[in-house]
C-alpha cells in the first residue's frame, strides 16, 4: 500500500488538538540538557479506536537534533494506512521528502529541519520516527 501522508498528518493533528485539550504533556530534561516532552492521546480512526503517543526530544546544543516519534497502537488492525511504506531502513518511505519541521521562537529566524520519516513494529504497536540535526547555536 502506498504511504498517505495526507491520513497521517491529519491523525497527528487530532493527536495534538486532543492532547492540548484532554491530556496532560509531560516533561523532562537530563543532565545533558536533552529535553522531552510526550502526550498520549485516544481517538477513533476509520478503523477503529486509536491510542497514539506523541515524543518530542530536542537538544538545544550547538550541534544538537530534534526527535519526534509518533507510536500508534494497535496498528495491525488498522487497515487503512500503509505502514508497512515506513517500515525498516529501505522502506519506499524512507528516501521521500514527506516532512519537514518548522520551529519558530517570536524575536528569531523559523528553523528549518527537513527529516525523513521511517518506522518499525513492535508487537502491536508502530513506531514512526523523525529526526534531524538542528546544526545550529542554542536557541533557549
Amino acid at each position: 500500500m502506498n504511504p498517505n501522508p495526507q491520513r497521517l498528518a491529519v491523525a497527528a493533528m487530532a493527536l495534538l488538538a486532543a492532547s492540548s485539550l484532554h491530556a496532560d504533556w509531560k516533561y523532562a530534561a537530563n543532565r545533558y540538557d536533552l529535553r522531552t516532552a510526550t502526550t498520549t492521546a485516544t481517538g477513533i480512526s476509520p478503523d477503529g479506536p486509536l491510542k497514539a503517543t506523541l515524543t518530542v526530544q530536542y537538544s538545544p546544543a550547538k550541534n544538537g537534533a530534534l526527535s519526534i516519534d509518533f507510536i500508534v497502537a494497535g496498528a495491525n488492525q488498522m487497515k487503512g494506512f500503509g505502514f508497512e511504506a515506513f517500515e525498516g531502513p529501505d522502506a519506499p518511505a524512507a528516501n521521500r521528502k514527506l516532512t519537514r519541521i518548522v520551529v519558530e521562537k517570536p524575536g528569531t529566524k523559523p528553523l528549518t529541519l527537513p527529516v525523513k520519516v521511517a518506522g518499525w513494529y513492535l508487537d502491536d504497536t508502530f513506531h514512526f520516527s523523525a529526526n534531524g540535526k538542528t546544526s545550529t547555536p542554542r536557541m533557549s
